[in-house]
């Protein structure tokens, strides 16, 4: 039998380094997406969270903004995710719980990508690179995240790896995409991305007595977030002290526990 002839740039193709990055990432995202589905169509899937954020972007397609039974409320009482009406278009498209499930998947698997990105950039050479994209993606941690219902927060991965990239490439529109969609993913990483920000701006001014704009830009706008953050918690919940804030005091006591 004659072996079938593929085109000389088929084998270009191939072997080039984002071709095998890329490659690597689809493929992480086809198996977390079977077995996300799977999950799910076999009922090891829960209102809490899946649920609540489902139902959320369908009450949002009829007027009553992330609206869910099981908080009772609009989900801004309890967490800040703006990401969340980004993702309508798509919803509306095909609103099923599924959707959110790959689009999670989409995310954390195209992160792999991002990752062998931001190890180039690191200096390391393409096979190294490749490596720590597979040590990515067979990460135990990523799979607890992927195969546990779906949430908001996990677009946080790709988000900051965009950010992070931007910054060390000085290309400041990818970096500001990448740092407010991060804003947007829950008041968790606002806090963080404010305190890496105020940690970095006093590291370089003791260091060299200068800061660097990127960080102030990092501090400032996770201020501001933070306070429309408060702020949007407080008129979704109608309430003195929103569930936001309650939801954040009330994790410190099991910070002991296993």
């Amino acid at each position: 039998m004659a072996h079938k002839v593929y085109p000389p740039y088929f084998h270009r193709l191939i072997r080039t380094c984002a071709f095998q990055a890329i490659g690597l990432a689809l493929i992480y995202i086809l198996i977390a997406c079977l077995i996300s589905l799977s999950k799910h169509w076999s009922y090891n899937t829960y209102a809490f969270d899946l649920g609540i954020f489902s139902q959320s972007l369908w009450y949002t397609m009829k007027g009553n903004v992330l609206y869910n039974s099981p908080e009772g409320m609009s989900h801004f009482g309890y967490h800040f995710q703006p990401i969340l009406l980004l993702l309508l278009p798509i919803f509306r498209i095909a609103p099923y719980s599924e959707t959110l499930l790959v689009i999670q998947s989409i995310a954390l698997g195209g992160s792999g990508y991002l990752i062998y990105r931001l190890a180039a950039t690191l200096g390391l050479e393409h096979k190294m690179a490749l490596l720590v994209e597979v040590f990515f993606l067979s990460s135990p941690l990523v799979h607890g995240v992927n195969f546990y219902d779906f949430h908001p927060v996990a677009l946080a991965v790709p988000t900051l790896l965009v950010m992070i990239l931007g910054l060390r490439g000085r290309r400041w529109v990818v970096f500001g995409v990448g740092l407010t969609l991060s804003l947007m993913t829950k008041e968790d990483v606002i806090v963080a991305l404010a305190v890496f920000g105020g940690v970095m701006l006093l590291a370089q001014y003791l260091k060299g007595n200068r800061l660097r704009k990127a960080y102030l830009a990092i501090f400032l706008s996770s201020l501001a977030m933070g306070i429309t953050a408060m702020v949007v918690a407080k008129i979704a919940s109608g309430q003195d002290i929103p569930p936001m804030l309650r939801c954040i005091t009330e994790r410190w006591p099991y910070q002991d526990r296993p």
